[in-house]
Formats: structure tokens, C-alpha cells, sequence
């Protein structure tokens, strides 16, 4: 049984689903969230753990980069002086309690201000008008 994660790559890549059970990309997140940085020994261990090697996990980790790309930041080629500054401004900062990365944060930041331009403003009172109900 394939993972939601793993199916939800797959749709992004643009790729069927299997139908197998590939929880190696469960896997690739976990590692990489306990090494940010890891060496190529810690790596190639980790590729002989799942019973892979390290080329073949290096090409899973290609794909589930590319997919994750694909799924996020359709407008990050949009140059920054193309929004309203204070906007998005208060959009990464928003955006960080779901990310440690500043530049995850901006580009969903711009893709919500594609949609809306004044997304940020709106959320904020929206926020405020449910805390005083």
C-alpha cells in the first residue's frame, strides 16, 4: 500500500501511482529531517538500511524533489517587486509557522498573493474577529 505522501508525490509528479508498498520516501523525509546535512557515508548507510543502493536512493530523492517543486511555488519566478511589499512581507512571516525555510515561506507567501492581494490583511482580520467571538 503506497504511503498518502507517496501517493500525493506521485499525483504531483504527474506519475501513477504503483501500488506498492514504497514508504521509502516516508523514509527519505524522516533522515533528512535528523541529518539536514548528512555525509555521503551517513547516506550510503542509510541506502543499505532500506536494501537500495545509493544510486537508486538518490534517484528517489530526485523525484520526490521535483515533485515537491512542482507542488509548490507555481508563481515563485514572479519577482519580488511584482507584490506589495508590506504584503508580502506579513506573508512570509505568516507562512514560517509552517516552514524553518525563509524561501518555502516566500513563494507560498507570492502564490497566495497571486490569488488575492491583500490575502494577508484579510487573514489577519479574519484571525482577529474569530478570537473576540
Amino acid at each position: 500500500m503506497t504511503s498518502k505522501f507517496t501517493t500525493r508525490l506521485m499525483e504531483l509528479a504527474g506519475v501513477e501511482p504503483a501500488g506498492t508498498d514504497d514508504n521509502i520516501y516516508d523514509a527519505l523525509v524522516k533522515f533528512f529531517k535528523n541529518n539536514p546535512k548528512p555525509t555521503d557515508a551517513e547516506f550510503h548507510s542509510f541506502a543499505k538500511k532500506l536494501k537500495l543502493t545509493p544510486e537508486k536512493l538518490e534517484e528517489k530523492l530526485y523525484f520526490m524533489f521535483a515533485a515537491l517543486l512542482k507542488g509548490v511555488g507555481k508563481h515563485a519566478d514572479v519577482p519580488d517587486e511584482k507584490f506589495d511589499q508590506e504584503q508580502l512581507k506579513l506573508g512570509i512571516k505568516t507562512e514560517m509557522e509552517h516552514t524553518d525555510n525563509l524561501y518555502i515561506a516566500k513563494i507560498i507567501a507570492k502564490d497566495h498573493l497571486v490569488e488575492l492581494p491583500d490575502y494577508y490583511t484579510k487573514l489577519l482580520a479574519m484571525e482577529k474577529s474569530e478570537k473576540t467571538s
